[in-house]
């Protein structure tokens, strides 16, 4: 059996860690006006950005720290189940 572990010791090591990836594409039948995209990216960055404000004395002040880029993506996702009727979804 130890003949048997160090042999597949051996050949996990010379190939290394395997990793799967998982492509994802933008949808093709999906046009989306210019408008729209320029508003979705500046919101994006809005909401990925730290919010900063003077205080009485003129020094920059964090209001709100930055959010992660994964948590803005969840919450739009989750905004735009609210924002379109649940009878167009169907």
């Amino acid at each position: 059996m130890k003949q048997f572990d160090q042999q597949v010791n051996n050949i996990v090591e010379g190939y290394g860690i395997y990793k799967q990836t998982i492509r994802t594409r933008f949808p093709k039948n999906l046009n989306l006006s210019e408008d729209f995209i320029t508003a979705f990216k500046e919101e994006f960055v809005r909401q990925t950005q730290p919010v900063m404000e003077e205080d009485a004395e003129g020094n920059e002040v964090v209001v709100r720290d930055s959010r992660k880029p994964k948590k803005v993506l969840e919450d739009f996702q989750k905004a735009l189940q609210f924002l379109i009727p649940q009878e167009r979804l169907n």
